[in-house]
């Protein structure tokens, strides 16, 4: 699982772009021996945050790739009550 904020700071942030993916999108992961392993979009969600990392968390049969960032800006001091996950399926590695 790897986790985001899609603004931080009023700037752009790593997963700014999140809510972008489709299911049969891609994401490429560099790994520290500089092979890259390659997920499959499967699934996107919009859920309550809670749900979202639980769900996020959850154990899986297969090799797969989470990625979690709450929604929206909910002010100073205040928690966003919603969060988009994405599940990727390792189709590949390079």
């Amino acid at each position: 699982m790897l986790t985001g904020h899609v603004r931080f700071a009023y700037e752009r942030a790593a997963f700014l772009r999140l809510v972008e993916l489709r299911p049969g999108d891609e994401v490429a992961v560099g790994r520290a021996d500089g092979s890259t392993a390659v997920f499959t979009v499967y699934g996107v969600e919009r859920l309550p945050t809670e749900s979202a990392l639980a769900r996020a968390s959850a154990h899986t049969e297969h090799p797969d790739l989470r990625l979690l960032t709450a929604t929206g800006y909910a002010g100073p001091g205040a928690r966003s009550t919603e969060a988009i996950l994405v599940s990727a399926r390792l189709t590949a590695a390079r």
